[in-house]
């Protein structure tokens, strides 16, 4: 089973059919597009263009017409939450979005440096 790349209102990741969850945290689109070349290399930047269109088309990049290309029928099966639970889209986005760092020694100083 495969991996698509979805898009929830501006976070882009990937979403795996094996475990019905993301399988990455949601990332603005050029965080997302390095991230890729990262993982997939020269081969998968080739066809990412493609799949960023039918992301951009539909929702996913599920290319197979059977609805899965709708971000709504994806992530209905999900198994994103506690021990399996579904979660609905906007718990989703909540899932994925980049968090705040906690730990006071990671944030930027108010005076920049």
């Amino acid at each position: 089973m495969p991996k698509y790349i979805v898009k929830l209102k501006d976070l882009y990741f990937e979403y795996s059919t094996v475990v019905d969850a993301p399988t990455t945290s949601g990332m603005a689109l050029a965080d997302f597009k390095a991230y890729y070349r990262r993982e997939y290399g020269n081969s998968g930047m080739k066809r990412l263009p493609k799949l960023l269109e039918m992301v951009h088309k539909g929702g996913t990049s599920c290319p197979y017409g059977d609805g899965m290309e709708d971000t709504d029928n994806l992530m209905w099966f999900n198994r994103a939450g506690p021990n399996e639970k579904r979660l609905t889209i906007d718990e989703i986005y909540e899932l994925i979005k980049p968090k705040e760092p906690t730990c006071i020694c990671m944030r930027p100083k108010p005076d920049g440096g």
